[in-house]
């Protein structure tokens, strides 16, 4: 960690196209670093803003388990999708509060920023 809280880029790895945390895959492809592109409001002391985004020092390869993902485009009014559904991929905690192995989806509600 730097000393601001953050992960030091030369420590921070990608990997796309994991399905599972304890079992390597030949579907896997590794990235180094190049920059950390931190959220200008960030503070270790909030969880407002704790957003990043990584740009990588290697060109992606997209294959039939690596596929680039839809980002917001349609301006600044977010209250157009409250109501809607999203959805959300990651490892997280399950129902068990373990953490999980294997890459889980979820389909949610989207909700206002406040609530």
């Amino acid at each position: 960690m730097t000393s601001n809280g953050l992960i030091a880029r030369r420590r921070l790895v990608v990997q796309v196209g994991r399905h599972r945390i304890s079992l390597a895959s030949r579907r896997v492809q590794e990235h180094e670093a190049f920059e950390l592109i931190v959220h200008p409001e960030y503070s270790v002391n909030s969880i407002r803003h704790d957003i990043a985004l990584i740009m990588l020092a290697t060109d992606i390869t997209y294959t039939d388990y690596i596929q680039p993902i839809c980002l917001w485009n349609r301006g600044d009014d977010l209250r157009l999708i409250e109501g809607s559904w999203g959805t959300v991929i990651g490892f997280g905690i399950d129902e068990t509060d373990d953490t999980s192995d294997t890459l889980r989806e979820a389909t949610i509600p989207v909700v206002s920023h406040i609530t």
